[in-house]
């Protein structure tokens, strides 16, 4: 029997391997997020997809959001492009 955190990781393991063959027969390929990726080609193109949630804070240097993906994963965006990953799962 599995642990809930085991489980977790297993369905997210088989959602991933699901997502990357439909994402090939479509002709595309998922990749992990990268520093320097635009935010658009998060969503589109990586297996984190769509953020649970974010929040956004404007300073003097531009526009920052912080994209939660439950879990311990965040992405960090800023002026449109992602600066930081952090995945503590």
């Amino acid at each position: 029997m599995y642990e809930r955190d085991e489980a977790f990781d297993f369905l997210v393991d088989v959602v991933k391997k699901q997502l990357a063959e439909n994402a090939k027969k479509c002709g595309r390929v998922l990749t992990e997020p990268k520093i320097g990726m635009w935010y658009q080609d998060v969503i589109r193109s990586t297996t984190w997809g769509k953020p649970d949630s974010m929040r956004k804070t404007e300073t003097a240097e531009g526009v920052h959001y912080q994209l939660i993906y439950g879990e311990g994963r965040y992405l960090y965006i800023r002026n449109g492009q992602v600066t930081t990953i952090q995945d503590q799962r």
